[in-house]
């Protein structure tokens, strides 16, 4: 298991309200941390810390000149190195927060820093920084006796489910940036508010992202820059994509040379196809290698959008997951398109 938080312990957090800038909401900073004295609210607050992180995709923190004059990054490099300081520290990351919460469409919320010990990553035992930011809450239903009948009141409050936004700091790989990890119920384009100009993060080069941007890259061109270069069918494109997700399940290094030969197998397609991935992997700010291990978890959520699908206007839709020899596209004599498929056995 790459991550695993079921044993960590919260050492420490804060809690601040950070408004919207362009509406002149401001701040409100804490003058005590939370206290972690009570049993049931360390857990629930531990719940909220930790519940929002599963292995995936990992980042790290980036700047455009040098890594120091990123913010975020600094501030957790304190404090990491003094954990005790961490009222001081967290209001100057609510502040920093506020700053880039220029967006009209950024709401106000509450902002929840927390220090984390022993949490599980990679084999290795290590510290963790969380920042969550709460912007939307819920209407809970209280009911509590009174003598013989009930009391009913309406209260607002945070379920201990995925916040809004959520990032995980790991206490590796300091000078490269640190280990991240990112979650992010609210999809919405205000987003980069957190991710790019809070945080200023861009994918780790890891085994986990090298397999998710050729898988990424390889859809892409199949089924977008293919058709436009060569003459390529929907069946035939479909193929190329079972292919290229058969290579990943049954091999456990990835070779670029041996890859692209293997799913394309033709000298100009190849040269196309390496040529597109390095331009898309520089545009999209991608890491790319020619050679690393083959990541199982990122198969995984990758397959999902590889489902080889032939929608027949709306009346079937048939899965291809093999040979396309199997299938013929054909026109009746009346001008009526067709599909013939063979097979052996129905189950």
């Amino acid at each position: 298991m790459m991550l695993d938080l079921k044993d960590t312990k919260l050492h420490a957090a804060a809690l601040h309200y950070v408004g919207n800038k362009n509406s002149e909401e401001g701040c409100f900073l804490s003058t005590e941390a939370l206290w972690l004295e009570d049993e049931n609210q360390m857990r629930a607050l531990r719940k909220l810390s930790t519940g929002s992180f599963s292995e995936g995709e990992t980042w790290q923190f980036t700047h455009g000149s040098e890594l120091q004059m990123n913010e975020t990054y600094v501030f957790c490099k304190r404090l990491f190195e003094n954990p005790e300081a961490i009222l001081s520290i967290s209001a100057e990351l609510a502040k920093h927060l506020y700053e880039k919460s220029e967006h009209p469409q950024v709401k106000p919320g509450e902002f929840l820093v927390a220090f984390l010990e022993n949490c599980y990553f990679q084999n290795q035992v290590c510290r963790g920084i969380v920042f969550i930011k709460i912007e939307h809450k819920e209407i809970f239903l209280r009911l509590r006796q009174v003598g013989q009948g009930w009391d009913m009141q309406l209260i607002e409050g945070l379920a201990l489910q995925k916040p809004d936004r959520a990032c995980l700091v790991l206490d590796l790989k300091q000078d490269e940036g640190y280990t991240i990890m990112l979650a992010d119920k609210q999809k919405n384009n205000d987003a980069q508010y957190w991710r790019d100009d809070f945080l200023q993060v861009k994918p780790a080069a890891d085994n986990f992202n090298f397999t998710s941007a050729v898988l990424k890259v390889t859809k892409d061109f199949v089924t977008k820059e293919m058709p436009d270069e060569f003459t390529v069918s929907k069946t035939e494109s479909m193929e190329l994509l079972s292919r290229s997700m058969e290579y990943f399940k049954s091999n456990d290094q990835f070779d670029r040379k041996s890859f692209a030969e293997s799913v394309f197998q033709d000298d100009r397609v190849i040269d196309s196809f390496i040529k597109y991935e390095e331009d898309y992997c520089k545009h999209y700010e991608l890491p790319s290698s020619d050679q690393f291990e083959i990541n199982s978890t990122a198969v995984k959520k990758q397959a999902k959008i590889y489902k080889s699908v032939l929608k027949l206007d709306r009346n079937f839709h048939i899965y291809i997951h093999g040979n396309r020899e199997l299938i013929e596209k054909g026109n009746d004599p009346d001008g009526r398109k067709y599909y013939k498929i063979y097979f052996e056995n129905e189950e």
